[in-house]
């Protein structure tokens, strides 16, 4: 029987690789992190303190050692024995996985995660750290080594930013940040980082307590913090100032897969700006959705319309003096049978529209939205959460008409604790008045 064969060892690390760096320093502590090393399984983190800033001597390394404790074990490749108990890092840091055993943890403790905060530092002092990778044949050779330094105890703090989205929705791929405000300071600076990843980056500098910033994904979350800056440039008024905490994972409003695929990529903008294009996802992502059937030649329709024209701008909808929208936007789905009466009917409306003809010049969207939610009578208003679920499947009547109702939709909720069921109204599909 042949021997199995062994694993091929991973390709040497670049040297352009990031080595250590301080996610977070405080003055007995440092929140240490690195950029994962592709198929690692482990790494060894060691430090060194500077004793000299004049001549660049350190104290000898040493590798953060471990106690022996039992958790679950982490899914490792196969060629890897799983120890058994496996041993834990926790030293004074966070506790993270070691899988050593398999490689003499003895002389070489390793760490699992990309971030550990080493505690039990002194002050303003300097600590050289340095990382190695590795994969299920061999260690890797070090990074570069990084010089941090804890915080001297003096340092002031900032409280920690908070997002600021208030009562309208958010934008698209844009976070709204606020913090409080610092007696003597001339601006504010702000940095982010990617939630999982340990590099901050800066956002830019302000003169106010506030900050929108767009262009981020929508499938990610970001952290932010901020400190300010005195006059000069200098940090701080008279005394310095470290970085705020960070604030919890922020993630820019995105808009729920399956109502996009509903409405397809395109709407029409009402009103004023009369059928003016606009990307879905721009237009509805943090909101809640309001899905509207209806027909210039329904009776109902008509009465009810203005209706919800009245309710929609009393909760911030429309584009009137430049607003973006608040927390609740709508798409008009037309049942009329020829374009310029669709046309005429929507340039009296202060929303938004499904295009009357798709890409193909066919009903496309309208015509999936009336197949999927089995729309036989109108009106019809659909209310969708801001994660895309069914609220109500018909929101027609006055009952529906106020604050309390949008803020309940707002938290996720029917408005009458139960999805309604049911026409509402009175016209059937064939386009006769009544």
């Amino acid at each position: 029987m042949s021997a199995p064969e062994k694993p091929s060892p991973s390709p040497p690390i670049p040297q352009s690789l990031p080595s250590v760096v301080a996610i977070e320093a405080e003055p007995e502590a440092l929140l240490i992190g690195w950029e994962e090393v592709p198929n690692a399984v482990c790494y060894e983190l060691q430090m060194a303190r500077k004793v000299s800033e004049s001549t660049g001597d350190d104290e000898e390394w040493t590798s953060l050692s471990a106690s022996r404790t039992c958790i679950s074990l982490p899914s490792l490749p196969p060629t890897l024995p799983i120890p058994s108990p496996p041993s834990i890092l926790s030293s004074t840091t966070s506790i993270v996985i070691c899988i050593a055993d398999q490689y003499d943890s003895s002389s070489t403790p390793s760490v699992k995660t990309t971030m550990v905060r080493k505690k039990n530092l002194c002050p303003s002092t300097l600590y050289r750290f340095r990382v190695r990778a590795r994969d299920n044949v061999d260690w890797m050779p070090f990074l570069q080594s990084s010089l941090l330094r804890t915080l001297p105890p003096s340092l002031q703090k900032m409280a920690t930013p908070r997002e600021e989205r208030g009562r309208e929705g958010g934008k698209a791929g844009c976070v709204a940040l606020a913090w409080e405000s610092v007696d003597g300071a001339e601006a504010y600076v702000i940095e982010m980082r990617e939630q999982g990843k340990v590099r901050w980056k800066e956002v830019g500098k302000v003169g106010g307590t506030s900050v929108k910033k767009k262009n981020l994904d929508g499938g990610k979350k970001y952290h932010f913090r901020v400190r300010p800056l005195g006059e000069g440039g200098e940090v701080g008024s008279e005394e310095n100032w470290a970085w705020s905490a960070w604030s919890e994972a922020l993630a820019p409003p995105m808009l729920s897969p399956a109502l996009k695929n509903l409405l397809g990529p395109t709407l029409l903008v009402g009103g004023r700006e009369g059928g003016t294009a606009g990307g879905v996802e721009e237009l509805l992502a943090g909101k809640v959705v309001g899905v509207y059937a209806s027909a210039h030649w329904c009776g109902p329709c008509r009465q009810f319309t203005p209706l919800l024209a009245d309710f929609y701008k009393r909760m911030g909808g429309g584009r009137e003096g430049g607003r973006e929208g608040g927390r609740l936007e709508i798409v008009f789905v037309s049942l009329d049978q020829e374009k310029e009466m669709f046309e005429s009917y929507f340039e009296s409306m202060p929303w938004l529209a499904l295009p009357w003809e798709d890409e193909e010049g066919g009903e496309g969207g309208r015509e999936g939205v009336i197949s999927a939610y089995g729309i036989t009578s109108i009106p019809r208003l659909l209310i969708f959460g801001r994660d895309g679920r069914l609220l109500e499947s018909n929101a027609v009547g006055q009952q529906f008409l106020k604050e309390e109702a949008l803020s309940a939709w707002w938290e996720g909720r029917s408005f009458q604790g139960h999805v309604h069921k049911g026409g509402g109204g009175c016209c059937g599909g064939g386009g006769g008045g009544c």
